[in-house]
C-alpha cells in the first residue's frame, strides 16, 4: 500500500508545472524570512532587566516627560528630564560620579576609607557622599553656614562628615572650596572640585546630552538650563551644537546673576562668593572663535 501511494505522489509531483515549483520556493523562502525577522525584533524589544546592581547604575537614564500644560499654552512641544529620580535626588548624581571616577583613575582613590573632598551649596556634596559610601570612600563636605539645614542633616545622615563656614568672598582663604582643597592636600585626599573638573562637564556630554538626544529621536529645537558650575549646560550644549549647529541654547537665570554679567559682558565681581571658577571652561566649551551666539542668558 506505502509502495503504491509513494508511486501515485511521484506521479503527481512529476505532473506539476515548474512554475508552481518556484511559487512554493518562494513561498518557502519568505516564510523563513519573515520568521528570521521576527525573531530579530524579539530579541531587539525584549525587556531589559529592571534590576539595578547598586546606586551607580541608577544613575542616569532619567524619563523625559511630555509636558502638556506648557506645550499647549506656547504653541510647542515642551519636554523635561526628570533628573530629580537620581538616586541622590538631583543631576548631581552624574557629576559625582564623573569626578569620583576620575580620582580613580588617578590613582588618588584606590582604597577603602580614602577620602573625598569638596565645597558645595548641598546637592553634589549629597551625591558625592552616596556614591562614596557605596564605593567604601569616606566624605569630608565643607558647606556655607547659610546653606539649607535639611540639606546638612542629609549629609550628616549619609555619614558625611561636614564641615560649616561662614560666607566669604572666593579668594579668601576661608572660602569653603578653598577649604576643600587645602584638607585634600594635607590630608592625601582627592578634592573633587566640581567647578574646575572637567569629568563635570564630560558626563554631562558623553551620557546626559545623549540621552536627550536619542530620546527626543533629534528632534530638539531649543535647549534651556539653568546653571551652578556651568558643568551641564556645557557638556549638552557643545553635544547638541555638534549635531545641528540650528540648536539654540538659552542659560536661564534669575535676576541679578553674576553669569548674565560673566557671560554678556565679560565681567567678574570678585566679591561674589560661589559660582564663577568653572564659567571660562563652561563658556570656552560652548564658544567658538567667529560665532558668540551660541548661548545667551535670560532672566525668569
Amino acid at each position: 500500500t506505502q509502495s503504491t501511494w509513494g508511486k501515485t505522489n511521484r506521479k503527481n509531483l512529476n505532473h506539476m508545472d515548474k512554475k508552481s515549483l518556484n511559487k512554493l520556493s518562494l513561498l518557502a523562502a519568505g516564510g523563513a524570512a519573515v520568521c528570521f525577522i521576527v525573531y530579530l525584533w524579539k530579541r531587539a524589544t525584549k525587556k531589559r532587566s529592571r534590576i539595578r546592581n547598586g546606586v551607580i547604575e541608577m544613575i542616569g537614564d532619567t524619563p523625559m516627560v511630555y509636558i502638556k500644560s506648557l506645550s499647549e499654552l506656547t504653541g510647542c512641544k515642551i519636554y523635561g528630564k526628570c533628573e530629580f529620580l537620581n538616586p541622590g535626588g538631583s543631576i548631581k548624581d552624574r557629576t559625582a560620579l564623573s569626578l569620583i571616577e576620575e580620582g580613580m583613575k588617578l590613582n588618588i582613590l584606590k582604597n577603602k576609607g580614602d577620602m573625598v573632598t569638596e565645597g558645595t551649596s548641598g546637592s553634589t556634596g549629597i551625591s558625592l557622599t552616596l556614591i562614596a559610601n557605596y564605593l567604601g570612600f569616606k566624605s569630608k563636605i565643607f558647606v556655607q553656614d547659610d546653606v539649607a539645614p535639611e540639606k546638612i542633616d542629609t549629609l550628616s545622615i549619609l555619614g558625611a562628615e561636614v564641615v560649616k563656614t561662614r560666607p566669604v568672598s572666593i579668594i579668601d582663604e576661608g572660602h569653603y572650596c578653598k577649604r576643600a582643597e587645602r584638607e585634600a592636600r594635607e590630608k592625601n585626599g582627592y578634592y573633587a572640585n566640581q567647578f574646575e573638573n572637567l569629568g563635570n562637564y564630560r558626563s554631562h556630554y558623553n551620557k546626559l546630552a545623549r540621552e536627550i538626544w536619542e530620546d527626543l529621536d533629534g528632534k530638539v529645537d531649543i535647549f534651556v538650563a539653568s546653571a551652578g558650575t556651568g558643568g551641564s549646560i556645557a557638556g549638552v550644549s557643545r553635544f547638541l551644537k555638534e549635531k545641528n549647529q540650528k540648536i539654540k541654547v538659552v542659560l536661564a537665570d534669575p535676576p541679578g546673576s553674576s553669569l548674565h554679567n560673566r557671560i554678556n559682558l565679560s565681567l567678574i565681581h570678585i566679591s561674589e562668593p560661589t559660582r564663577l571658577l568653572s564659567i571660562s571652561y563652561a563658556v570656552f566649551c560652548l564658544k567658538k572663535k567667529k560665532d558668540n551666539t551660541m548661548i545667551s542668558v535670560s532672566y525668569t
